[in-house]
């Protein structure tokens, strides 16, 4: 079952990882969320922040997990994910890498497409399998 699931990551994105991995995610107060629109953002590009989790997931978690990133680049897919969410995939420096972005609005996924340019505000949530994971994405 494991070599499958890894061929499957490797061929098919890390989608079906990240479901196995998954923890479910605590709702987020109003107050919460209106305290973590106040605080500036660190803004970085999806480059940067794959080379960081390479590196070292460890300090990449210090530095970004949790916190509040601004992040531009190229759209290398638009996906369906589980649970009804909709992951936006930008572009890394290979095939096997890439920053998964969610929870952006309905309205703002019908809007994108694959190739072009966006501009998001998302909170930092760790790498599953090098490839660095956002929430609550919001375009800029």
């Amino acid at each position: 079952m494991w070599a499958a699931l890894a061929v499957a990551t490797l061929f098919g994105g890390c989608a079906g990882l990240y479901v196995l991995g998954a923890k479910p995610r605590a709702a987020t107060s109003s107050a919460e969320t209106s305290d973590f629109e106040k605080l500036p953002a660190v803004t970085v590009t999806p480059h940067e922040l794959i080379a960081a989790y390479k590196t070292n997931k460890a300090a990449a978690d210090k530095a970004y997990k949790g916190k509040k990133i601004a992040i531009s680049g190229l759209i290398e897919a638009v996906e369906p994910g589980f649970g009804g969410e909709t992951s936006v995939r930008l572009k890394g420096a290979d095939v096997f890498h890439s920053v998964n972005a969610r929870d952006l609005p309905k309205d703002d996924v019908a809007t994108l497409q694959k190739g072009a340019v966006v501009k998001m505000v998302c909170k930092g949530d760790g790498a599953i399998t090098g490839s660095p994971m956002l929430q609550d994405c919001r375009l800029q």
